[in-house]
């Protein structure tokens, strides 16, 4: 490689590198610039696990008295609560199963914890009856619920809900509405009265309202719960526990922390042990590690310990890789090939062995995510995202780098790959 081209190439990822952390770390504010809109910090669309920010840890335990508490109704149940909690707009939260009847539930940063618990464990059981009392539909019968505010005929706002009904539904409501002209069909949430509408005349469009609820919060709160499903069994709270966030903010700072000395570790090492040829493979981790964070933040990646504890595995082992191929390098300098020959044939007799340790770790890490749960799918997220990325910047990078820095630096001596001897060149 010419010196020209490795000094561009070098400068090349030094600006990459430097762009893709500042637009993690800070974003770019064009609108000042360009008159366009701003690129926000990527690291905001990363969510946030409850031990990094704090928030309610909370255990449900299925009420065995109705008898019905399956399997599959817990599975259920861990469905329906899921659909509710991001109803709430709350990220990076995790449902899951706990012993045969229990739901534990962390969510991170939840404001109102109890509030938040009370909706999300609510069964919300709806039902239609008639003047007699019989039911006539039931949650299942509803395809979608939303806010709506409206104006009666005083011209005060009035809290709505509006509902649709499936078809099956819509057929039931028709039906009821025909019948019962001018009686009520009294609405029920959990065995308490929302509404009593006397009807007026038959409806078949498939659509009803909850009207008069009282406050718009109520009215909301209302529309989610009958959107996201009645909890097929009832629960009552059984543990909860508070995390402070100031105990997170400190874990974060730990774990931000821990990265920044692993990176720094890592470099410090190769270039140590390798000299130049840790000093290209340094570059192509500078370059892996800004690919590897705002890979995250575009997958939405939530972050917890483990998660953390993924990419600095990751970080690792990418690096573990690259010594791997090193050794095979200095192996072809030992017996008198020359620099630029030997990382081509080192680097070739190295990948096959480490395209294999790479799948081996991906297909392990892909078990994990699609099997496991909480904390081990972070983890398994992170480390897969680290790993697919890190063999991906070794093939195309590092030994591009490598022998970009050999070329700046005009050395060839085989102790700038950490021999110690001299010896002849072929």
């Amino acid at each position: 490689m010419k010196k020209g081209r490795a000094v561009l190439l070098i400068t090349a990822a030094t600006i990459f590198s430097a762009f893709a952390a500042v637009v993690f770390f800070a974003g770019i504010k064009l609108s000042s610039i360009a008159g366009v809109y701003d690129i926000l910090p990527t690291w905001t669309s990363l969510n946030y696990g409850l031990d990094l920010t704090g928030g309610v840890m909370a255990v449900l335990h299925a009420d065995e008295a109705s008898g019905a508490a399956s399997d599959e109704a817990i599975e259920k149940a861990i469905g329906i609560i899921t659909n509710r909690i991001g109803s709430l707009g709350l990220k990076g939260a995790t449902v899951q199963k706990q012993g045969a009847k229990q739901v534990r539930i962390c969510i991170p940063q939840a404001s109102d914890q109890q509030e938040t618990l009370r909706i999300i464990s609510r069964t919300a059981n709806i039902s239609f009856e008639d003047p007699n009392g019989e039911v006539i539909l039931t949650g299942d019968d509803i395809s979608n619920a939303e806010y709506q505010r409206v104006l009666d005929s005083n011209g005060m706002n009035n809290e709505t809900v509006r509902i649709e009904f499936s078809e099956e539904g819509k057929t039931k409501f028709a039906e009821a509405t025909t019948e019962f002209i001018d009686q009520a069909i009294t609405i029920k949430l959990d065995g308490d009265i929302v509404s009593a509408p006397v009807v007026q005349s038959a409806i078949t469009d498939g659509v009803a309202s909850i009207s008069n609820i009282g406050t718009a919060q109520e009215a909301i709160l209302l529309a989610r719960l009958i959107r996201s499903g009645a909890l097929p069994i009832p629960f009552e709270i059984a543990q909860v526990e508070s995390i402070a966030p100031t105990l997170g903010e400190a874990a974060l700072r730990r774990s931000t922390a821990a990265c920044a000395v692993g990176l720094i570790a890592v470099i410090a090492y190769l270039a140590y042990a390798y000299r130049l040829l840790g000093v290209g493979a340094s570059l192509a981790l500078a370059v892996y590690m800004a690919l590897y964070l705002n890979a995250l933040a575009l997958l939405k990646a939530t972050l917890t310990l483990p998660a953390i504890g993924g990419i600095i595995l990751s970080l690792g082992i990418t690096a573990y890789i690259n010594s791997i191929a090193f050794e095979q390098v200095k192996d072809q300098i030992a017996i008198g090939k020359s620099i630029d020959n030997s990382l081509s044939a080192g680097y070739a007799n190295a990948m096959p062995l480490l395209l294999d340790i790479s799948a081996a770790m991906l297909i392990i890490a892909c078990a994990l995510f699609f099997i496991g749960t909480g904390a081990a799918k972070g983890f398994a997220e992170a480390f897969a995202t680290g790993i697919a990325i890190g063999i991906a910047c070794f093939m195309a990078l590092s030994k591009l780098f490598s022998k970009a820095v050999f070329a700046i630096s005009g050395n060839q001596a085989p102790s700038m790959v950490g021999l110690k001897e001299t010896l002849p060149r072929l």
